[in-house]
């Protein structure tokens, strides 16, 4: 039995002959769990970015969806006869086959859309946009029978005006999430007699 010497102090206790093993095995099972540990994290970073990123979209669908709402009230409201014998291409308004291309950004400046007139969030924060949703009407066609009767569009969308010829709008929005990069285009057709 040898005696141990640490730092000039002898002990007189005897030492088995010991080969760390008990050392290697623990520096193995903490390197195993910070290996565990950072893979966790790594995971849970990626899981983060993902529902962000997410939410962000939803923001963006839930914009260009308040949008469409906003243009077919916009319809409603400004487009008669005269309004579309008067469309120039100008201010969202446009005569069949004149629209912009929706995925180039100059269609949505304020010369080339209309901007949405509700009150959506457009703080930037968690829940909000940074940009307001913006939207474009193209007017298509008129349809109605040779006849004369029309298309009736009795009780739909809240129409008790009865039968008659039927205008085809096609309406292009355009909402954003958190970020401008992140964004939503969505078309309808939408019909209204124009008198």
């Amino acid at each position: 039995m040898g005696k141990l010497t640490v730092l000039g102090l002898t002990s007189s206790r005897s030492l088995p002959n010991q080969k760390g093993a008990v050392l290697v095995v623990s520096l193995v099972i903490l390197v195993a769990l910070t290996l565990i540990g950072i893979t966790g994290l790594q995971v849970t970073s990626l899981e983060e970015r993902m529902s962000g990123f997410q939410l962000d979209q939803n923001i963006a669908m839930q914009a260009a969806e308040a949008a469409l709402v906003d243009a077919e009230q916009y319809i409603q409201a400004n487009i008669n006869a005269v309004t579309i014998g008067n469309i120039n291409a100008t201010a969202g308004l446009y005569n069949k086959g004149a629209a912009p291309d929706p995925f180039v950004a100059a269609s949505w400046s304020n010369a080339n859309s209309i901007e949405f007139s509700g009150t959506f969030d457009t703080d930037g924060a968690a829940n909000g946009t940074v940009t307001d949703p913006r939207f474009f009407i193209e007017v298509r066609d008129s349809f109605g029978d040779d006849s004369g009767a029309g298309i009736s569009l009795e009780g739909y969308g809240g129409d008790s005006s009865g039968s008659g010829e039927v205008t085809q709008f096609r309406i292009t929005a355009r909402g954003t999430g958190r970020s401008d990069t992140t964004q939503v285009f969505l078309q309808v057709d939408y019909g209204k007699r124009v008198n």
